[in-house]
């Protein structure tokens, strides 16, 4: 029993290693999502096999069942969580409130690199976005062009967005969120046009890498559109 603690422990262990290896660009992405795949399969394994041996376990290696069982209820909780984040949202990485004028990139072009997604925003994309977030739309708002400008900057930094670009001039901000634990890049833009008397703001989110958001996209542009609207 003492033996599959520590092949627990070492695949943890490794996990962090190569969440540690992506953050640092030590490992590419597609080499820490398989070794992420790999580790979580094996770990699952471990996990059966550990809560067979906890029914079957004597008292001389119950402590080892017991701290065994932590880690597999631990892993078998993360991977069932993480299962069911990935089939509640569909399979794409670029969301946007307008799919008939896509707001388009500048800045984040120069930014990204060549094995980064690919920034084209296809119809079948498009059609999966309106079917799992049909109530992304473009705001609009009774504020001046200036003020909404300013207002939609001042709500980006508030979200923690970094902003790399501003074009007060011609309502375009881009800016890029960095996902805590993995680092993950999501590149955003926000373009504000003025027209019959009202300011209309447009959001788009992508992530450089991945081909599922698991719905962190949608979820930011929601939470603009919601501090925008008070």
């Amino acid at each position: 029993m003492s033996n599959i603690v520590f092949w627990q422990a070492g695949l943890l262990l490794l996990l962090c290693v190569s969440v540690v290896g992506l953050r640092i660009e030590l490992i590419p992405f597609k080499a820490f999502g398989g070794v992420f795949g790999l580790s979580l399969l094996a770990s699952l394994m471990l996990a059966l096999i550990v809560l067979f041996k906890f029914i079957t376990a004597t008292h001389t290696n119950i402590q080892y069942a017991i701290v065994g069982l932590i880690i597999a209820l631990a892993t078998v909780g993360g991977v069932a969580y993480l299962l069911k984040q990935v089939s509640s949202v569909p399979r794409i990485h670029d969301i946007t409130t307008n799919l008939t004028d896509i707001p388009q990139f500048t800045k984040a072009l120069e930014q990204r690199k060549a094995s980064d997604n690919s920034l084209v925003h296809d119809e079948k994309v498009a059609k999966q976005q309106r079917a799992a977030y049909p109530d992304l739309a473009t705001l609009s708002s009774q504020l001046s062009f200036d003020e909404s400008v300013k207002k939609a900057t001042k709500i980006a930094q508030q979200l923690g967005w970094r902003v790399h670009f501003l074009d007060e001039k011609n309502g375009l901000i881009e800016a890029t969120h960095i996902s805590t634990l993995f680092g993950f890049v999501d590149d955003i833009i926000i373009r504000i046009k003025y027209a019959d008397g009202q300011s209309q703001i447009d959001l788009r989110s992508a992530s450089r890498v991945g081909e599922s958001d698991l719905g962190a996209n949608a979820k930011r542009i929601k939470a603009f559109s919601i501090l925008f609207g008070q």
